[in-house]
C-alpha cells in the first residue's frame, strides 16, 4: 500500500513510499513517456 508520494530533484522525479519501506523512483520523462492516455503521453512515443 502506498504511504507517501513526494516530489524530488525539483519535480524531475516522484519517490513513491510503500508500506514495507520499499521507496520506488520515477524520473518524470518516464513518466510522460508511459502515461495511458494521449492528452499526456509523449507525443513521440509508441503508443503500440
Amino acid at each position: 500500500m502506498l504511504r507517501t508520494a513526494t516530489l524530488a530533484d525539483d519535480g524531475r522525479v516522484i519517490e513513491l513510499g510503500w508500506k514495507d519501506g520499499t521507496v520506488s523512483r520515477f524520473h518524470a520523462i518516464w513518466l510522460r513517456d508511459n502515461a495511458l492516455d494521449a492528452k499526456t503521453r509523449s507525443a513521440g512515443t509508441d503508443s503500440g
